[in-house]
């Protein structure tokens, strides 16, 4: 059975924000201090399963949101903004549980983990957006030949 295109192009984002960020958190986890390979196991999938989550939003953002567009057609900032948004999603679902459960306590690092995630996730869609404008203008090949001499 043939995927579509739009759910190859959701999962690839997934794939790609769950990468970034679970080596982030394994860099994390190597900051810490804590037992190496344990440590880096769980930090890599903990942060990876939010990296994950946070592509998919910000994937499903990006489509809702621009209409189908081609991302390479579209200014950087504004790809950008929305990897935030969908950045700052799985956070704000984790804060509004948090509050649900009578757990207000752990709010405001909530809070903080969500700006933080909306922080990378914007740059990380703007990277992905610099790279799809580099791909589709084919300058990169055109500057890499050397003029006859």
């Amino acid at each position: 059975m043939a995927l579509s295109r739009q759910f190859r192009a959701l999962v690839r984002v997934g794939t790609f924000f769950a990468a970034a960020w679970g080596v982030i958190g394994t860099i994390l986890s190597m900051l810490t201090g804590a037992p190496f390979l344990p440590s880096l196991v769980t930090y890599g999938a903990m942060f990876g399963v939010v990296g994950g989550l946070s592509g998919i939003s910000t994937a499903l953002l990006l489509a809702r949101g621009e209409r189908g567009g081609d991302v390479g057609q579209l200014p950087t900032w504004r790809v950008a903004s929305w990897g935030f948004f969908g950045g700052v999603i799985p956070g704000g679902v984790f804060s509004l549980l948090a509050v649900a459960l009578g757990a207000a306590d752990v709010l405001v690092p909530l809070l903080a983990v969500s700006v933080f995630s909306g922080g990378v996730g914007s740059v990380l869609s703007g990277s992905a957006a610099v790279a799809a404008k580099r791909v589709g203008s084919g300058a990169p090949e055109e500057q890499s030949k050397l003029p006859a001499t």
